[in-house]
């Protein structure tokens, strides 16, 4: 890429920031993602049952061009302005309509076969503030449904080698 190009190219990523705070045009961020290496929390929302725990698992949908009907963690993109818990209160609402609050973060990893980008995820522990909704897509589970996103298991490993530590 020459200078020219280059400047081009500064001056319009500040352009969409300015424009649009830390959101970019669809045509614009799967190429982020393929150039950077972006922070997620993946949120790990255990609860006791007897001598056991459970995780809070929702499914994506069929439609979901990557993972379709596939259980995983609720998560997202830890934007640019947020602190931590920011972001797990973001992805909580959103994913989950209800807010949380931080226990901790037991891990941090950095993927190696995400379908569009290079993401590191930060796994945080966390309680909702009030009771979870349960459906067909969404519920507790003692042992992970299938199919689920292969990278998230060691997640759920971790978080439950903190849980019981």
């Amino acid at each position: 890429m020459n200078s020219v190009r280059a400047t081009m190219l500064a001056e319009l990523l500040g352009e969409m920031r300015r424009d649009n705070g830390d959101y970019y045009p669809a045509e614009v961020w799967l190429e982020l993602h393929k150039a950077f290496a972006l922070p997620y929390v993946e949120l790990v929302i255990p609860r006791r049952v007897g001598s056991r725990w459970e995780i809070f698992l929702v499914r994506r949908p069929p439609s979901d061009p990557y993972w379709p009907s596939t259980w995983h963690l609720p998560g997202g993109l830890w934007r640019t302005r947020q602190t931590e818990i920011q972001a797990c209160q973001s992805v909580a609402r959103r994913e989950l309509g209800v807010g949380v609050a931080r226990i901790k973060e037991v891990a941090t990893y950095k993927w190696t076969t995400h379908p569009y980008g290079n993401p590191i995820s930060h796994v945080c522990l966390c309680r909702p503030r009030r009771r979870l909704a349960m459906a067909a897509d969404r519920g507790y589970f003692a042992r992970l449904p299938e199919p689920f996103i292969t990278e998230q298991i060691k997640f759920v490993k971790e978080a439950l080698s903190y849980l019981d530590s």
